[in-house]
């Protein structure tokens, strides 16, 4: 797998080079939240920590790491992985655009 430009991404995506991007985190469409954690073994039972902020959302370094989890936890119908960037006040949230996805 691929791992996608993070700098190409921004510049065409027209985010300032202030914006830091703080990883890759995945995000409930459904309930309208973010995995926080999850604690457990994934072939016994698995338990999820879901926030409504990313602010406390685990923030993987990789898209693959998060590609990784989303598949090991059966996740990929329910969650969306999407990029995180420190906005100063917040933290701000964008899916990735279509021409970097590699799943």
């Amino acid at each position: 797998m691929k791992e996608p430009n993070i700098r190409k991404i921004t510049r065409k995506m027209g985010i300032p080079r202030e914006h830091k991007f703080m990883g890759f985190v995945l995000f409930n469409p459904e309930n309208d939240d973010f995995l926080a954690m999850g604690t457990g073994e994934a072939e016994m039972y698995f338990s999820f920590i879901w926030v409504k902020s990313p602010v406390h959302a685990r923030k993987f370094n990789s898209y693959a790491a998060a590609c990784r989890l989303v598949e090991r936890l059966e996740l990929g119908t329910r969650v969306i992985i999407m990029m995180a960037f420190d906005l100063g006040s917040h933290i701000g949230v964008t899916e990735l655009p279509s021409f970097c996805r590699t799943h």
